[in-house]
């Protein structure tokens, strides 16, 4: 069996660092999904928005285009915690 060149196994490793990110990221989306509304009909609604999402983009193997869509899910979990902390301090 023949080593792997220096080169690929680069290219390899930068595409298991993507998808471990990518997975990761899923996960902390349900996860905020979760939080959001539990085990609610809205929890679940919210869940399967994040599962349909990321299986939409399953196939996109453009880095570039990996990398807006992730920061795109970002934003969108960030701007939930911000508007959260808004509501927290209104009421508070």
């Amino acid at each position: 069996m023949r080593p792997t060149p220096p080169a690929r196994r680069t290219v390899r490793a930068r595409v298991r660092m993507l998808e471990r990110t990518t997975l990761n990221l899923f996960r902390d989306c349900l996860r905020t999904a979760h939080h959001v509304g539990g085990d609610s009909a809205k929890g679940r609604a919210l869940k399967q928005v994040v599962k349909d999402g990321f299986r939409k983009h399953a196939l996109v193997k453009d880095a570039a285009e990996v990398a807006k869509l992730k920061a795109d899910a970002i934003r969108a979990m960030s701007n939930y915690l911000v508007m959260k902390s808004l509501n927290k301090a209104k009421r508070g």
